[in-house]
């Protein structure tokens, strides 16, 4: 059936003598007197003699050669190009006979006139000239379209905005679902800042707390150091009394004897009269005999008294007499003492004492399993039935403690660790060879739900060889089918903040820390003790959450500035729910310039010192696979000519990349200018930075640019950045003559800024349709300044217009919006109102008073074809006055009775205030020029 359709379209066609292939012969006079006979070609049919169709297309049609000097000829006559089965019916003039283009037109006419008998199709009246054979090429390359396929493309333009009336409709309702769930995430965003701000006054309170708690501890340690001090005293003041004593009974046996002898004359029946010592009288006495607490290199301060003591050996009333006195001295002034009871035994052994209260103490682990606190409970248990005891300081206890204890505050430096427990110094760092284990389980059986019996996770400490000790979190899942283990993260124990954190989490989820070791340096095993608490059983979830989040946020690894343990624990848990920066998997083998752009940006961010160090010790990032992912970015950015910044080109030797600056420059400059000519994965903001970090290195390095090089960064780079060997280069090609410049000259010259409106005013002025694609994606870059003086220049050309304008309003770009947006009315496109509007509809105030300016030009039909962006407004009512009000200046107010029966009550209520207030948005030629200036920073023709 094909065949049929071409034969009948070839039975149609024109069988005149003119579209015959026709041969004429001459008699042509050679510059060397010779004359001879040659053939030229009057017409060629395509059908006829396709032979002759290359032959033209190449320029060598009517060439005689000599047959005396050999010489060829071209013989410039006009020819007919007939191709029956495309319906081509062309005049081909010669260039030298421009001038006879009417004459030469008539003189076809006439001869196709002269026969009537034949059948003259269309195409062949209305037959097309062309000059010269590169015209003839053009005409073929770019054919004018037909009236049928015109209306056939109408057809399916109509079907393509049919389904993008549809696509709309569906948009609007998946809109007002995101708004829903954007009211509903906004309520939970409220709901969580309350439940963070009783977070954060609760945290304050634990911090007083501790605070107390710290201060208590350190009083109680000054209290028990100045208690054992005492108790030292009260041994030499008990031997110095006991000497008195002795003193005391020979003084009495002196006295007894003396009373025997005639100056006593006391009777032995009599009871000796005893007067008690006042209390000064007897610190005088004991000063006296066993000297001042000067004297005995003491300072007499007040000591406060905790607990009972108890001696061995019974005291005389006078010993006692001595002891309430030397407390008395002792005590602070307003101290009670009444209620202080003293035993003494036989020796002078001090055996223990029970001196800090229960709440007070933080738990610590010791040998055998019990806790200090047991160990105070028993001892007061037993100080309770037997006897008081004198108050010793706790760092004499002999008990061994097998846990860390971590400082209270932040000015610590180092840990506190036991001394078997300290890392070797050896300075071995096994940075990279630690691996993340959470992959080594089944994913399937680990994440399904129903398996899943308990999470858990836990706080480590582990023993590396290494400079200074690691907590480690690890995370742990039960199945049915077994226990799984993950280690996640690393902290370095060195910050001070990290104690600090570990400290709240301890007592907050009451871990129990532990020691394991990594057994070798190698091996990604480890003993562990896991220790539980809570956690969201859903890895899955939790794995892709955090990678997108820290994605999005790097800086959410930040440590906070102040040592708040509230804000701690707050930033400890995102972290744990955080992941790494940056993974392999989120550059791909064939990355985009665009993504591998983006990616030397971030990771040129995490190659500092500082930040590695962030990377490496808290989110414990394989080194092995860091340095891996660094080549790859490094050497796809050096195949597309992206710029490395220096903290990368540093890094190079290190990550195995031993490659010379000069040459790898040359490379990328080369590599970048064919990317700039092929490739729009990239903005023109980018490439024109992207070649000012590359002109400027290369500049540094004295690197002269290739003249293709150079011409092609101008496009995006003042020539004052060039160095002046490079710009004498670049200035014969700049300097070219348009009225000579071929259509590469053209192409070349819109990328190179100094010439581009030139080169525009060239293309216009010659009508060079293929060169209309180029110059309008030269537009779409230029900046607000250059488009507002581009635009001006495209006179009646409506064709080049609509294009341009209708490229320009799905422009990502603001001010090329804005300034097609502007340039509308010149033109009648009112299939532009619908995408016009829908960027309108989520810009600010100022577009939507541009879009009621701009619908008043587009009459009745521009309001029907937005009406599907009225029917339901979905919370823009005050926007969708403008558009209702812009209507009615339009002068449609008839066209609104049916709108108001088809709409709902809100879309009704708008539109009876659009009635109201119609004449508030009318806006004249001269405001919305004023409006578009202010709004773009450069003022309008």
């Amino acid at each position: 059936m094909a065949d049929n359709e071409e034969n009948k379209k070839i039975e149609e066609y024109y069988e005149g003598l003119s579209g015959k292939t026709r041969i004429q012969k001459v008699v042509f006079s050679c510059s060397c007197s010779a004359r001879y006979g040659a053939k030229t070609i009057l017409s060629i049919n395509t059908l006829e003699t396709p032979d002759l169709v290359a032959v033209a297309l190449s320029g060598k049609l009517n060439i005689a050669t000599c047959p005396r000097c050999g010489k060829e000829n071209k013989i410039d006559i006009p020819f007919i190009f007939h191709d029956p089965v495309k319906k081509y019916f062309i005049l081909v003039i010669p260039e030298s006979q421009r001038h006879l283009e009417v004459s030469l037109r008539a003189n076809l006419l006439k001869e196709i006139a002269e026969e009537p008998s034949e059948i003259i199709p269309d195409y062949v009246l209305n037959f097309n000239t062309v000059f010269g054979y590169t015209g003839l090429i053009r005409f073929l390359e770019n054919p004018p379209l037909n009236p049928e396929k015109l209306e056939h493309l109408s057809m399916e333009i109509q079907k393509i905005k049919e389904s993008l009336t549809k696509k709309e409709t569906l948009l609007a309702q998946k809109e007002a679902m995101i708004e829903a769930s954007q009211n509903e995430i906004n309520k939970k965003a409220e709901s969580i800042a309350i439940r963070e701000q009783k977070l954060r006054e609760r945290g304050e309170k634990i911090t007083e707390m501790e605070d107390a708690l710290r201060l208590q501890n350190e009083e109680l340690e000054q209290k028990a150091q100045e208690l054992n001090i005492f108790s030292q005293r009260l041994k030499e003041w008990e031997a110095k009394l006991n000497e008195r004593q002795k003193s005391i009974e020979e003084f009495s046996k002196i006295l007894e004897e003396y009373r025997k002898t005639e100056r006593g004359k006391i009777s032995p029946f009599q009871p000796a009269e005893t007067k008690k010592p006042h209390a000064s009288e007897a610190s005088h006495e004991r000063d006296s005999i066993v000297g001042s607490d000067k004297e005995l290199g003491h300072e007499t301060k007040p000591v406060s008294w905790f607990g009972k003591a108890t001696f061995e050996k019974p005291a005389s009333p006078s010993l006692k007499s001595s002891i309430v006195s030397i407390l008395e001295e002792a005590t602070p002034k307003g101290k009670d003492i009444s209620e202080k009871v003293f035993e003494i035994k036989e020796a002078d052994v001090i055996e223990e004492a029970d001196i800090i209260d229960e709440k007070d103490i933080i738990e610590e682990k010791i040998e055998g399993g019990e806790s200090l606190r047991g160990v105070s409970s028993k001892v007061k248990e037993e100080s309770e039935e037997a006897k008081p005891v004198v108050p010793i300081p706790l760092k004499e206890s002999k008990v061994e403690a097998k846990s860390i204890k971590f400082p209270a505050t932040s000015q610590q430096k180092e840990a506190i660790l036991p001394e078997k427990h300290s890392p070797e110094r050896k300075g071995v760092s096994i940075i990279g060879d630690r691996v993340t284990l959470w992959l080594n389980a089944e994913k399937d059986e680990l994440l399904d739900k129903k398996n899943i019996i308990k999470t858990k996770a836990g706080v480590h400490l582990l023993e590396v060889q290494s400079r200074f000790p690691w907590i480690g979190i690890s995370l742990s899942i039960k199945t049915k089918t077994g226990h799984k283990e993950f280690y996640v993260y690393l902290f370095n124990l060195q910050d001070p903040e990290n104690y600090r954190i570990l400290k709240y989490l301890e007592k907050k989820f009451d871990f129990d820390v532990r020691i394991f070791k990594i057994l070798d340096k190698t091996s990604s095993k480890v003993e562990t003790i896991k220790i539980s608490y809570p956690l969201e059983p859903n890895l899955r979830e939790i794995i892709s959450q955090v990678e997108k989040k820290f994605k999005e946020n790097p800086g959410l690894a930040t440590s906070p500035p102040e040592p708040d343990e509230v804000l701690m624990a707050k930033w400890l848990a995102e972290q744990i729910s955080e992941g790494i920066p940056f993974h392999a998997q989120y550059f791909p083998e064939n990355a985009s310039p665009k993504k591998t752009l983006e990616a030397i940006m971030e990771i040129s961010k995490w190659s500092s010192e500082q930040a590695m160090n962030k990377l490496l010790y808290i989110h414990s990032f394989p080194l092995t696979e860091m340095i891996s992912l660094k080549k790859k970015v490094i050497q796809t950015a050096i195949d597309y000519g992206l710029f490395i910044p220096d903290v990368l080109w540093k890094d190079a030797p290190s990550i195995g990349l031993n490659i010379d600056k000069r040459n790898t420059l040359k490379q990328q400059i080369e590599s970048f200018t064919k990317l700039c000519k092929t490739s729009s994965d990239l903005t023109h903001d980018s490439k024109k930075e992207n070649w000012k970090k590359l002109i400027e290195e290369a500049k540094n390095i004295s690197l002269t640019l290739e003249i293709d090089e150079a011409l092609c960064a101008l496009g995006y780079i003042e020539p004052s950045m060039l160095d002046e060997e490079t710009l004498l280069k670049v200035r014969k090609k700049l300097d070219i003559n348009l009225s000579e410049a071929t259509r590469d000259d053209l192409v070349f010259l819109l990328g190179v800024k100094l010439k581009r409106l030139d080169a525009v005013k060239e293309i216009l002025s010659r009508e060079d349709r293929s060169l209309y694609d180029n110059l309008v994606e030269t537009a779409m870059e230029m900046d607000a300044e250059e488009l507002v003086k581009l635009l001006p220049l495209l006179g009646d050309n409506d064709d080049l217009r609509e294009t341009l304008l209708l490229r320009g309003i799905d422009s990502k770009r603001r001010e090329v919006k804005l300034i097609c947006a502007s340039a509308l009315g010149k033109v009648k496109l009112r299939s532009s109102i619908i995408p016009l509007t829908k960027m309108m509809m989520e810009s600010p105030e100022p577009d939507w008073k541009l879009v009621a300016w701009i619908i008043t030009r587009f009459g009745l039909s521009g309001v029907r074809a937005t009406e599907q962006l009225i029917i339901d407004p979905k919370g823009q009512e005050e926007k969708m006055l403008y558009l209702l009000s812009a209507f009615i200046v339009a002068g449609h107010e008839k066209y609104f009775d049916k709108l108001k029966e088809d709409s709902n009550l809100i879309v009704r209520s708008i539109l009876n205030k659009a009635l109201e207030n119609a004449g508030k948005i009318a806006m004249d030629e001269v405001e919305i020029r004023d409006l578009l200036s202010k709004e773009l920073g450069t003022e309008l023709p």
